[in-house]
This record gives structure tokens, sequence and C-alpha cells, in this order.
């Protein structure tokens, strides 16, 4: 890391490529963790959730 300069990811014109730093900080980590329970929550309850993907936007999504 990082890739080379010749690396063939980096002629894609669908790929951003970031160094570490753009991961997920202790933080993050914990409001994913509230998302999701709260969506579950959601789902238990019939109600319609906040992050709910359609089939189709499943080809499009990384």
């Amino acid at each position: 890391e990082p890739p080379a300069k010749d690396h063939p990811f980096r002629k894609l014109p669908n790929v951003i490529m970031t160094p570490h730093i753009a991961g997920l900080a202790n933080t993050g980590l914990k409001r994913i963790g509230k998302f999701v329970t709260d969506e579950l929550k959601r789902y238990l309850n019939g109600e319609s959730l906040k992050g709910e993907v359609k089939s189709e936007q499943l080809k499009i999504l990384a």
C-alpha cells in the first residue's frame, strides 16, 4: 500500500482511492450500531426503514 502507480484500479472511472484515514472512527462504529438497532426495531414494529435498499439499487452499490 499504496497501490503501484500503474495499478489498473487507478484507471477505472468508478473508483475513488482514499488513504486509511477515510475509515471509521470509534464514534462512527457506535453510530452504525445505533442505526442498525433502530432499523431492527422499526422492522419488528412494521414501520418503514430509513436505510432500505431496493433490489434494483444493488447492482450500482459498492
